[in-house]
């Protein structure tokens, strides 16, 4: 009653399945052009209001630029370490990543519960 069905390689299924029609590549074409000329966004670039949260996004914003800089600082600079050194560094760069990440969370959930606050206001009202 039923038919088998034909053996397709794999190779066929790629090629047809990856060949991207002429609008879809201008659209990424596009995509790509737009993300090229935004300019980075940054607490900065929010505007000059000083409010609580603007410090403390300004703050944490700081803080995980200066980790991330201090990873690179560090594994550029780890072949010409020695074992204690490196283990120092590492410990000390373990608890920087650790104490960055707690406050970030600490923001998400502030954020997470300003939110839901304001939720629960507009359905009571």
């Amino acid at each position: 009653m039923t038919d088998a069905i034909a053996a397709i390689s794999p190779q066929t299924i790629v090629e047809t399945t990856s060949a991207r029609s002429q609008p879809v590549q201008h659209a990424v074409d596009q995509f790509s052009q737009l993300m090229s000329t935004i300019p980075e966004m940054s607490v900065q670039n929010l505007g000059g209001n000083d409010t609580v949260a603007s410090k403390m996004l300004q703050h944490n914003e700081a803080l995980m630029k200066q980790t991330f800089a201090d990873v690179r600082a560090f594994t550029e600079q780890a072949p010409s370490m020695n074992q204690a050194e490196l283990m120092s560094r590492h410990i000390a760069l373990q608890f920087q990543m650790s104490s960055t990440q707690m406050q970030f969370n600490a923001g998400v959930y502030v954020a997470q519960s300003g939110k839901s606050g304001l939720q629960t206001l507009m359905k009571n009202q």
